[in-house]
C-alpha cells in the first residue's frame, strides 16, 4: 500500500518522537500527538492536526497552507517562517508561540489563545481573529492590517492601563475659593477684591 507524501513524512516524523503517546489506559491519545517533535522545512499542506498535543514542536519554515490545526494544543511551537496561508487554528492553544515572518493570509484564529505569541514580521491579510485573546503579544502595537479582530482580546500599550478615558484627560482641575463662586477669580477679578471693590 502507497501513502501520500505528508502521511509518510508524518509517520516518519511521529516514528522519530517515538508515535504516538499512550494515554495511560493503553489507548493512544490521538494519532497525531508529537510533542516537541521537529517538522521544520517540511511540506504539510493541507494535513490535519486538529487536537493533536504538539506542544514544543518545531515547524519552522514548513509548508502548512491550509493545514488544520482546531482545537490544538501548540503552546510554545516554533511556526516562525513558515507558511501557514489559509490555516485552521479556531480553538487551538497558541499561548507563547513564535509566528515570526509567519506567512498567516487568510488564516483562522476565532477563539483561540495566543497569549505571549511573537508576531514580529508576520502578514496577516485577510486573517480572522474574532475573539481570540492575544493579550501580552508582541509586537506592540500589534498591526494586524485587515484581519478580522471583533470581540478579540489584543495587548496592550504601557501605560494604557492608567490612561483616562471619555476624553477627560485634559479637563483642568477647578480649585475653590470660599466655597461661594465655585472657581477661583480670574486674575483681575482678583486684584478688584482684594481692594474691596
Amino acid at each position: 500500500m502507497r501513502l501520500p507524501l505528508s502521511t509518510a513524512v508524518l509517520a516518519i516524523a511521529l516514528i522519530g518522537c517515538g508515535g504516538a503517546p499512550d494515554s495511560g489506559d493503553g489507548s493512544v491519545a490521538n494519532e497525531n500527538d508529537c510533542p516537541a517533535c521537529d517538522f521544520a522545512g517540511q511540506d504539510l499542506q493541507g494535513k490535519d492536526f486538529s487536537g493533536a498535543n504538539l506542544n514544543g514542536a518545531n515547524f519552522k519554515g514548513a509548508k502548512l497552507q491550509e493545514a488544520n490545526f482546531f482545537e490544538a494544543k501548540l503552546d510554545s511551537v516554533d511556526f516562525s517562517d513558515a507558511d501557514l496561508t489559509k490555516a485552521r487554528f479556531e480553538n487551538a492553544g497558541l499561548n507563547q508561540v513564535n509566528l515570526t515572518n509567519a506567512t498567516l493570509n487568510e488564516a483562522l484564529f476565532k477563539d483561540a489563545y495566543l497569549r505571549g505569541a511573537n508576531l514580529e514580521g508576520a502578514t496577516f491579510n485577510g486573517a480572522d481573529f474574532t475573539n481570540a485573546d492575544l493579550l501580552n503579544a508582541i509586537p506592540v502595537p500589534l498591526d494586524l492590517g485587515d484581519a478580522k479582530t471583533e470581540g478579540a482580546t489584543l495587548p496592550k500599550l504601557p501605560g494604557e492601563e492608567a490612561a483616562p478615558t471619555d476624553g477627560e484627560e485634559d479637563a483642568p482641575e477647578v480649585k475653590e475659593s470660599d466655597g461661594q463662586s465655585g472657581a477661583e477669580p480670574v486674575d483681575g477679578e482678583k486684584g478688584a477684591e482684594e481692594k474691596g471693590e
